[in-house]
């Protein structure tokens, strides 16, 4: 059984790599939207306008530099994650990535509901 103390850092870590997660999981969604090239497209016709794209790393930039700061890391109530935390959360993300393009592009959704969606 965990101290309180030990409980409350457990908590925290997992919290701030449930953030992470969640944080590059959304932005890894951007170029699905408007996909820049073809190894992007899922769902959305190819757009070939790369400022979206941009915008998601940029942003994927911006919180890496977040998680390094610590005074900004201790004002968005993070935690200081380990490197192989990160870097699994980090696979973890990617892995997801390549697994909704995989699903949207053969369309399992759609024969999973039996629907055509577009």
């Amino acid at each position: 059984m965990l101290r309180s103390g030990k409980l409350h850092n457990a908590i925290a870590m997992a919290q701030s790599a449930l953030v992470t997660m969640a944080v590059l999981g959304s932005l890894l969604l951007i170029p699905f939207l408007k996909p820049p090239t073809p190894a992007w497209v899922g769902c959305e016709p190819l757009s070939g306008d790369r400022r979206y794209s941009i915008l998601a790393f940029t942003l994927i930039a911006a919180y890496i530099g977040v998680l390094t700061v610590p005074a900004l890391r201790n004002s968005f109530e993070l935690q200081a994650l380990s490197l192989p935390d990160n870097l699994m959360i980090g696979l973890a993300a990617m892995l997801w990535c390549l697994v909704l393009r995989f699903v949207w592009r053969r369309q399992i959704l759609e024969q999973f509901i039996g629907i055509k969606l577009q």
